[in-house]
């Protein structure tokens, strides 16, 4: 009886189980439609408001939030997207899109994508909560470093249609001169910038605009319009944004591309096609303009110009034109005379064939996926603003050229795979030559063979610094002595990845970042964080102690303009315990090398926080 009841309780209680489990939610394909992600996050200077996009996870209309971290106030806002804060954390900047099921029951009922409903423009006041909408409103800037205004512009709008007016009579028609049709607002002709002065409310119009962009901290705005009627030429104009002066640096029939201003807008450049010819090759021109000089911009390179070795070579197109951050120099791009088709040929005339040839440098299918960024291809030149002098810096056997990030030295690194593309087919990996290039004349010289990694420039232009997988080491070549110094040997601790498990050499656990002036560089191995002397007078320190603990350091930059840490500076990590994979936040005291676990638990942290 006892072993009955038993059999009948156990039955009973798989029973009431197997129930208890029919109730819970079944997971299938369609949860996924339920599942959101966080995207666009952004921060405000002052610290006191926090923006970011709730997206559903596969398809829909996003969710803008807005909340203040110290009143724990929320704000919510429909299909807001891309939300920008201006520099001095009074306003919120972001687009409305339109719903997407209605833009979709629209394209199904083949509504031409001119006629659909237009994104807006949200500006929210944080201070007072008042929100001020803009329809129609094809793209927006918001200046980096400055405030008080921002710039939109207007998708086209539709000129309005109206009857026609019977013909008069004879003699009317007669003394009566063709009325011109006024100009209309097309993709080639351009529309409306706003400058919006957002504490003042003033706006200033910029009619049949192409193209607009702001200096990052000066507050300037520099438009290129295709003019106001068929009299009014195009031009390129700047505007100054406290004083309201609009200057004009160039007024001719043609077609302007590719912006550029100096931090401060002082210096600009621009391209410009003045040729009235239907040529299929357009003859592109380089125009810089300084507000020194009070006079009109001037052209410094056109299709003519000698350009070194590389004769015939043109002003490419497909190349901003750049500024140092010292606004000392100005690069730009060059770009070989394109193959033309023969349009004479008709269609059944032209025959297409795929040629490939077994030592060809690149494998066919390569070049295909490839094609688009040859045709696009060009090379760095330098323009010394002072000097007036051109020089080019990279050429087809020298191709590739990287600067320190303010493009203010020098020197700069070039390296070219080129010798090595054949072996890259079977090696997989790549390696390259790496070369000195002086700014001041273009040359190039050699400091290193067949290395498989990318050099880079240190922050103050100092060295060149490098991992090599080959030796599994970092490396640094001082441009001033000219001499390479090997800073790592693996002996203390492995510097290159111990985990690898494919048939290439290990990469690298990654640099951190440069102490001030260049004086030492952080790396990681697995665990630790390292200091290198460049110079190799001093042995590699260890700064972290994470080994014992199996405990993961990696810094933590969290200001994007950063450039170097100063030497005595308390810095913030990210930490991970490799067996646990808890992680967390820690603070290192370069100076004395004190740390502090901030937090440390079962949670995820990311590595870039605001």
């Amino acid at each position: 009886m006892k072993s009955l009841f038993t059999t009948f309780f156990l039955s009973f209680c798989c029973l009431i189980s197997a129930q208890n489990g029919s109730l819970k939610k079944v997971m299938d394909n369609n949860i996924y439609h339920i599942w959101k992600k966080i995207e666009t996050q952004s921060l405000s200077n002052d610290g006191q408001w926090v923006a970011y996009n709730v997206r559903p996870n596969t398809e829909g209309d996003a969710l803008l939030h807005l909340w203040h971290p110290t009143k724990g106030n929320m704000q919510t806002f429909e299909r807001g997207e891309k939300p920008v804060f201006t520099d001095d954390s009074q306003f919120l900047i972001f687009s409305i899109k339109q719903p997407l099921d209605s833009l979709k029951a629209k394209r199904r009922k083949k509504v031409k994508d001119d006629d659909l409903p237009k994104d807006s423009l949200g500006i929210y006041t944080l201070a007072t909560g008042q929100l001020t909408k803009i329809a129609r409103i094809k793209s927006f800037m918001v200046p980096q470093k400055w405030s008080g205004s921002i710039a939109y512009q207007y998708e086209i709008e539709k000129p309005i249609e109206t009857k026609e007016k019977p013909k008069n009579e004879a003699s009317d028609s007669l003394n009566t001169k063709p009325k011109t049709k006024p100009k209309i607002e097309t993709k080639d002709n351009g529309t409306k910038v706003v400058l919006h002065d957002l504490l003042r409310g003033q706006r200033d119009t910029f009619p049949f605009v192409v193209e607009y962009i702001f200096a990052k901290k000066g507050k300037r705005l520099l438009v290129a319009d295709t003019g106001l009627d068929s009299i009014n030429t195009s031009a390129v104009q700047i505007f100054d944004c406290d004083k309201k002066v609009k200057t004009t640096l160039l007024q001719q029939k043609g077609k302007y591309k590719q912006l550029s201003l100096d931090d401060m807008g002082e210096q600009a450049a621009f391209m410009a096609d003045l040729d009235t010819t239907k040529e299929r090759v357009r003859p592109m021109q380089l125009f810089y303009w300084s507000d020194k000089s009070k006079d009109k911009a001037r052209e410094i390179a056109h299709s003519n110009t000698n350009f070194g070795t590389m004769s015939n070579y043109l002003v490419s197109e497909n190349a901003k034109p750049m500024f140092s951050e010292n606004g000392s120099k100005l690069y730009f791009g060059v770009a070989a005379q394109p193959v033309l088709n023969d349009t004479t040929l008709l269609p059944e005339e032209i025959v297409n064939v795929e040629v490939w040839h077994y030592q060809d440098a690149r494998m066919h299918t390569q070049q295909k996926v490839r094609l688009e960024q040859e045709r696009k291809k060009n090379y760095t030149v330098v323009y010394d603003i002072k000097s007036r002098k051109t020089i080019p810096l990279s050429n087809p056997s020298l191709p590739d050229i990287d600067f320190e990030e303010q493009r203010n030295a020098d020197f700069a690194v070039s390296h070219t795979d080129e010798p090595y593309l054949l072996e890259s087919t079977w090696e997989g990996g790549g390696r390259n030559d790496i070369y000195l290039t002086d700014l001041k004349n273009g040359n190039s010289t050699l400091i290193a063979k067949e290395i498989n990694g990318k050099a880079e420039v240190s922050p103050a232009g100092k060295y060149f610094f490098w991992y090599n997988e080959i030796d599994s080491a970092w490396f640094a070549y001082s441009v001033s002595k000219k001499n390479m110094v090997k800073m790592t040997d693996n002996k203390i601790v492995p510097f290159y990845d111990i985990d690898n498990d494919l048939p290439d050499f290990p990469h690298a656990y990654g640099d951190a970042a440069w102490l001030k002036d260049d004086s030492h560089l952080l790396v990681y191995d697995q665990y630790y964080i390292w200091k290198l002397d460049p110079s190799g007078k001093d042995k590699p320190v260890r700064l972290t102690n994470g080994r014992p603990s199996e405990t993961i350091y990696r810094y933590i930059k969290l200001d994007n303009d950063e450039r170097f840490i100063e030497p005595t500076a308390t810095v913030m990590l990210h930490t991970t315990n490799d067996k646990t994979k808890a992680q967390g936040y820690a603070q290192l005291n370069l100076s004395n090398g004190e740390m502090k676990q901030i937090v440390m638990d079962d949670y995820a942290y990311i590595r870039r926080p605001m």
